[in-house]
């Protein structure tokens, strides 16, 4: 339902280490510092012209959340002659598209289905394209660390010089 779209840029943006503390810290799990997650994508990344990491939110005194990264991002094209027209989406999974409400709101949106959830949401032409997921096992970044945790191969769910990174670095999540 993308006919007549053309994806020019792609922006990762890690999130905030006070988030991702928080949120590990509740499963007693210890977390990766977002200097080096955004150390990560630029590895994953450094193949391509089209994608890289934002680093402003990983960068503020604390936590940012997506509607305030967004908009962060927003400005910056409005900003800029060559990319004041270009239409800005936020990417996400189904899982946190349906627990924001993200189908309803004013921001423009993609939303990836994710294996193993059921949830009938309609393309809005200009706001929300859905895109079917082309995977039959689930992807996540906790899936990962579980893996991690558990002490058992992750490297064939990540960029290799990723996985390099993390051994290098010392940075497997215990």
């Amino acid at each position: 339902n993308m006919t007549n779209a053309e994806v020019i840029a792609a922006i990762i943006s890690p999130s905030h280490s006070e988030y991702v503390d928080r949120k590990l810290s509740l499963k007693k799990m210890t977390s990766i510092s977002s200097q080096d997650r955004c150390r990560m994508v630029e590895l994953a990344t450094e193949d391509t012209r089209w994608i890289t990491v934002g680093k402003w939110e990983s960068q503020q005194d604390g936590f940012v959340d997506f509607p305030a990264v967004v908009r962060h991002y927003q400005i910056l094209f409005s900003e800029d002659p060559i990319l004041e027209n270009v239409d800005l989406y936020y990417l996400c999974g189904l899982d946190h598209a349906l627990k924001c409400f993200l189908t309803n709101g004013r921001m423009k949106v993609v939303i990836v289905n994710r294996p193993g959830l059921n949830a009938n949401i309609r393309p809005k032409p200009n706001k929300v394209i859905v895109v079917p997921s082309t995977q039959d096992e689930d992807l996540s970044s906790t899936m990962i660390r579980d893996l991690m945790v558990q002490g058992r191969d992750f490297t064939n769910l990540v960029h290799n010089r990723v996985a390099d990174y993390i051994f290098e670095n010392n940075l497997l999540i215990k």
